[in-house]
């Protein structure tokens, strides 16, 4: 069985890269954002089981901060990948042609 010819282009990786860092980027006021707000526990009025809501709000809110937290991470780890990857991919063509005796 003949494996696929594959042809990685480095700057494309950079671009997308470049892109995602740009997406983690504007995730991190919004991260803080979400970090500053706080309900107290009377907006959610006096009745009986309105403290459950606040509760339950709260639990909410938190899991929301995680979340956004754990994507901001995840996007930062995949810009600095795909750029990674991108000069791994740059210097071994420039080792090969070294190699063969080849132009870039």
């Amino acid at each position: 069985m003949r494996l696929p010819d594959v042809h990685v282009v480095p700057t494309a990786l950079v671009g997308y890269g470049s892109v995602v860092a740009g997406q983690c980027e504007a995730l991190r006021p919004i991260k803080a954002a979400l970090a500053r707000i706080q309900v107290p526990a009377g907006a959610f009025g006096k009745l009986p089981g309105s403290a459950g809501l606040h509760a339950s709000y709260t639990e909410h809110a938190d899991a929301e901060q995680r979340n956004t937290g754990d994507l901001v991470d995840c996007l930062d780890a995949i810009a600095v990948g795909l750029h990674t990857t991108a000069a791994n991919y740059t210097a071994a063509e420039a080792e090969l042609a070294g190699l063969f005796g080849a132009r870039q």
